[in-house]
């Protein structure tokens, strides 16, 4: 019997679901939106096996608190992603951010500015902070992404370094959970 360790958590107008391998097809297709996939996957299409690996890699970190979830908002199924990770050790930011996670959010282009993105990342950092004690937060934002730069700003997080990424330069942006209002 599957565990479930990453809860469904609720929000206004919907709900976050731990992504599952049923997913599969339906993750695929929200990747391969032209507005998703310019930022999220580096503007590369991705394959059934990439997304596959990609579910069992958020599976397996559940047990760690991370892992990601699907944006189900009550008008529309999968109307986006959420993901925590661990940092990428071997990106320039990493000896400043060994102890904090990083957060990926993505919804379809229906939903870009009608704050789906900011209520579902407050629950999810909510649930990093109050049932994982995350203490820190990070997220990397490719430099043309300006809805991206709003929804972090606005949300608290404070502008970082500059690092060069595989397209765009990346931006990085910190919270500290501790003191966040989400």
């Amino acid at each position: 019997m599957d565990v479930e360790v990453n809860d469904v958590l609720s929000f206004t107008d919907g709900r976050l679901r731990p992504a599952r391998r049923e997913d599969t097809t339906a993750l695929r297709a929200f990747l391969h939106q032209p507005d998703v996939r310019r930022f999220l996957c580096d503007d590369e299409k991705v394959s059934t096996e990439f997304v596959e690996d990609l579910l069992t890699q958020s599976r397996d970190g559940e047990q760690r608190g991370l892992g990601l979830w699907v944006v189900d908002h009550d008008k529309q199924a999968f109307a986006g992603l959420i993901g925590l990770q661990g940092l990428d050790q071997s990106s320039e930011k990493a000896p400043q951010a060994a102890d904090a996670i990083e957060v990926i959010v993505a919804v379809g282009p229906r939903w870009t500015g009608r704050g789906l993105a900011s209520t579902a990342l407050k629950a999810v950092l909510r649930h990093a902070r109050n049932r994982w004690g995350f203490a820190r937060v990070l997220a990397r934002v490719d430099e043309p992404n300006e809805a991206s730069h709003r929804l972090f700003e606005r949300l608290g997080f404070t502008r970082g370094d500059t690092v060069a990424g595989p397209i765009y330069p990346l931006v990085t942006y910190e919270l500290s959970l501790e003191t966040a209002d989400v």
